[in-house]
């Protein structure tokens, strides 16, 4: 710690090398995403060294970088429920549209529009595609899926959350 306290970018690089892969892997334990796992570690490693003289100097810096990571891990976790909500909405949305399709007179737009729903869905994960068609089509609630999937309630969110994850990026990147 004293070496940190001193800002020893050498020391540093070498503790960063050293716990980065265990803080990545234990990030990515809550994230599901490697991409933000890596960013919620730097995060941490960053509040070190931003933060070095408030930090005690016969502290445990393996367990500090732990609950730090720990503590950005659930902080994205809280985050990302404001973010289903609109999820959610974004899902009933295209299946609004995806039914709207259906009707005749659809235009050419509309077409290309419900071929790629239709291609979109079919690369989704089993599983994620199950939990979508259960709660968008079948209307079901979260509970109700864990039942009929033989999953936890905190499975079918993550199937969810997966899922219209996946749909969004696929959007954005057509």
């Amino acid at each position: 710690m004293s070496r940190i306290k001193q800002h020893d970018v050498d020391h540093f690089e070498e503790v960063y090398k050293f716990y980065m892969p265990l803080l990545h892997r234990f990030a990515s334990q809550y994230t599901y995403d490697s991409g933000t796992a890596k960013d919620l570690v730097h995060d941490a490693f960053l509040w070190v060294w931003n933060n070095a003289d408030k930090i005690r100097e016969n502290g445990n810096l393996a367990a500090l970088l732990f609950r730090l990571v720990r503590s950005n891990c659930l902080n994205y976790l809280r985050s990302l429920g404001i973010r289903d909500r609109n999820d959610v909405k974004y899902a009933e949305a295209m299946a609004e549209i995806d039914s709207l399709l259906e009707e005749p007179g659809m235009d050419d737009l509309g077409l290309l529009r419900h071929q790629w729903l239709l291609r979109a869905l079919k690369l989704l994960p089993k599983r994620g595609r199950e939990a979508l068609e259960l709660h968008f089509v079948r209307n079901m609630h979260t509970k109700a899926i864990a039942l009929e999937m033989s999953v936890s309630e905190s499975t079918v969110k993550t199937h969810l959350k997966r899922a219209l994850k996946t749909l969004r990026d696929d959007m954005d990147e057509k």
